[in-house]
């Protein structure tokens, strides 16, 4: 049991609970331990595996398709095909390796469709898009995932997604950029949250208790 302690970060079972419950913050029981959420340094190996697979794979697809399947109107379609595919895996799998997988070829259908907007980057409204684009995206790959780990991931991904759109917007009163709303904006939501959050751990039915928000 000695040799296994140093690793106990890994375990999924979440070590606040109690601090939390103590300061009221949480109500109920702590939630058992979730089996199938595998630990960080399975999911490091899958991540492995994956791109070790899919990247061949793009490379060979790239070049067997040709510029007009990766740029363009035919890169965007392509990017779209690999969002459809990424979903279905993430909606229907919850093996480790798949989801990997699946995380893999989302980012790489996201990152597809946002290089081919890329001409309208170069003003703010263009980067206004890409970040509603890219926040839209994200929100619909946690929708869609099974496993809380892609969940976080997503929700990562969807925070600087906003502060990007934030930027862009603030761009357009440069009065208020001393005030820095697009840090401050999102730091007011993330506390009002967090002041509501006993409320909805009460209440785990209400449809925004759900983890994956």
């Amino acid at each position: 049991m000695a040799a296994i302690r140093p690793l106990s970060f890994l375990r999924t079972q979440p070590a606040w609970w109690s601090p939390a419950r103590q300061q009221g913050l949480v109500q109920g029981d702590a939630p058992v331990q979730d089996l199938d959420e595998p630990p960080v340094l399975v999911l490091a190996l899958a991540m492995l595996g994956a791109l070790a697979s899919l990247v061949p794979l793009a490379v060979f697809l790239a070049l067997a398709l040709g510029e007009r399947f990766v740029f363009g109107a035919g890169g965007v379609v392509l990017g779209l095909v690999f969002l459809a595919a990424a979903g279905g895996l993430m909606r229907q799998s919850r093996h480790a390796f798949i989801n990997c997988v699946a995380l893999v070829l989302w980012c790489a259908g996201g990152l597809l469709v946002l290089v081919n907007l890329g001409d309208v980057a170069d003003s703010r409204l263009g980067v206004l898009l890409i970040g509603t684009v890219s926040a839209l995206v994200l929100m619909l790959g946690a929708a869609l995932a099974q496993m809380r780990w892609i969940q976080s991931l997503m929700g990562l991904g969807w925070g600087m997604a906003v502060v990007v759109s934030l930027m862009a917007l603030q761009s357009w009163l440069p009065a208020l950029l001393p005030l820095q709303l697009d840090a401050l904006l999102p730091a007011l939501l993330w506390c009002l949250w967090l002041r509501g959050e006993p409320a909805r751990l009460a209440t785990p039915a209400q449809r925004w208790s759900q983890p994956r928000w």
